[in-house]
């Protein structure tokens, strides 16, 4: 989390040095990876951490099985109406660097551009800025000055709240560095609402072959600017919208429940014929 966040901070020398008498990382002193080594089975909800745990940690990957959480929407979100004929665009959480906020700020001119009556939600609490600003929110509007009749600030509702801005979305976004099971976007699934989102991590996973997704580059402002274009403009986002929230209905909230009761099943009885040589 810390390097994504750090991600387009500015090498000050002042950063160089903190770096320096800070120490260097090394992952064999890391209480996570120590577990990992400890464990006889590990599990991952993504193939995306997967890659990354097996590649940094040199841990082969035959040993990591790749098991999605399940996920089980609330009424509110299966409820909402399949089409809107807006043009909204929601982006649901924290304003941090590593969420991809910087550069959809910077996609939204191009979309404006296109799309003149574009409205954006950025939905979630305010969090630290880049080049040691602060507030990531004052470096968005600052950025986004020219676009108030655009742009919505809104920091921070209730989790039974979010249905109700779903439900205002024609469209979500999702734009992070990287994530590896973001349940925000099986939320949007859920709502039926086509995503654009980052093609780095899991949300590449998620998401059915739909012709309104739409996976972008998270570091290219145009591609996540021509990702929601089409999202918005799409003759397909009805086709989408039921897919999205077919797929959770059938693989997250059934299939992987299967899925994860069949792994630990076999983890159990491999446990018991272990236990039942060694006596």
């Amino acid at each position: 989390m810390k390097e994504l966040n750090n991600h387009y901070y500015k090498k000050t020398t002042y950063r160089k040095v903190v770096k320096t008498f800070s120490g260097k990382y090394d992952f064999r002193e890391d209480k996570e990876y120590q577990a990992i080594h400890l464990a006889d089975h590990i599990i991952s909800p993504s193939l995306s951490l997967r890659e990354i745990v097996s590649e940094k940690w040199g841990i082969e990957k035959n040993r990591i099985i790749h098991v999605p959480n399940p996920f089980f929407p609330s009424p509110e979100f299966l409820n909402i109406p399949i089409e809107n004929a807006e043009k909204n665009v929601l982006y649901i959480g924290r304003l941090e660097t590593r969420k991809g906020v910087l550069n959809l700020a910077k996609a939204i001119p191009h979309v404006v551009k296109k799309i003149p009556d574009a409205k954006f939600i950025f939905l979630g609490k305010d969090g630290r800025g880049p080049a040691g600003e602060r507030s990531m929110k004052k470096v968005l509007l600052d950025q986004l000055k020219h676009f108030a009749n655009n742009v919505t600030f809104i920091d921070h509702v209730s989790s039974n709240k979010v249905a109700e801005y779903c439900s205002w979305a024609s469209i979500c976004v999702f734009p992070s560095l990287w994530e590896n099971f973001p349940n925000v976007c099986l939320e949007a699934m859920s709502a039926a609402r086509p995503v654009v989102a980052s093609a780095e991590g899991g949300m590449n996973e998620m998401l059915p072959d739909a012709k309104a997704n739409m996976l972008v580059d998270p570091h290219d402002p145009v591609s996540i600017a021509d990702g929601i274009v089409h999202a918005l403009l799409s003759p397909h986002k009805k086709e989408t919208a039921l897919a999205n929230r077919q797929k959770i209905i059938d693989f997250y909230s059934a299939k992987v429940v299967e899925n994860i009761i069949a792994a630990y099943s076999s983890f159990i009885l491999e446990s018991a014929n272990i236990r039942e040589k060694s006596v």
